[in-house]
């Protein structure tokens, strides 16, 4: 049997992005969603006024980023950072981070502060990918019949044709460290 919400307040609202906030770091943006959603929940099942309660949230809210426990800033550099070393294509990145309210230009500006400080982040994130995937350079057998197939897997996940086809070029000698 399902629990009936409690009524909507400012209190609860508060307890329950704290809670949010203590296993997920999330955005301003999303958070706000996150807050709407359970207050109408909470209406529904209990009556209430939403125009007090999405007051209720920007308050909330602007209190969390005044304690520095709310920082999209913060979050979008540690997220862009972290899904290019699993091997996100920028433009993957994009669509992800989207969701959660994180303008293009935001993460425009990740990429350019990690091409000043280590070089080229698509050509290293497309390099991640391919580990992973174990393809190209990090093949150990039949890279030549499997050249297509893995030209198509990098297009797919977002890489440029370009890029891909450097990627693929690579010899095992001539990474850092070889697959064997």
């Amino acid at each position: 049997m399902a629990r009936t919400p409690p009524a909507v307040s400012e209190r609860y609202l508060r307890w329950y992005a704290n809670e949010y906030l203590k296993r997920y770091f999330t955005t301003r943006h999303h958070l706000a969603w996150l807050l709407k959603r359970r207050s109408q929940l909470c209406i529904r099942a209990n009556g209430g006024d939403l125009a007090e309660a999405v007051a209720w949230i920007d308050k909330i809210l602007d209190d969390l980023e005044r304690m520095g426990a709310l920082n999209d800033a913060l979050f979008v550099n540690a997220k862009v950072r972290s899904l290019l070393r699993k091997g996100n294509s920028e433009a993957l990145i994009r669509q992800k981070l989207g969701g959660l309210g994180v303008g293009g230009d935001s993460i425009k500006a990740i990429f350019s502060e990690i091409q000043e400080e280590s070089g080229d982040p698509h050509f290293q994130a497309a390099l991640n990918f391919a580990r992973k995937r174990r393809i190209g350079p990090f093949r150990l057998d039949k890279r030549e019949e499997h050249r297509e197939s893995d030209l198509a897997k990098l297009g797919r996940h977002g890489f440029r044709y370009d890029l891909a086809k450097r990627i693929l070029a690579l010899e095992p000698d001539e990474l850092d460290d070889p697959p064997f």
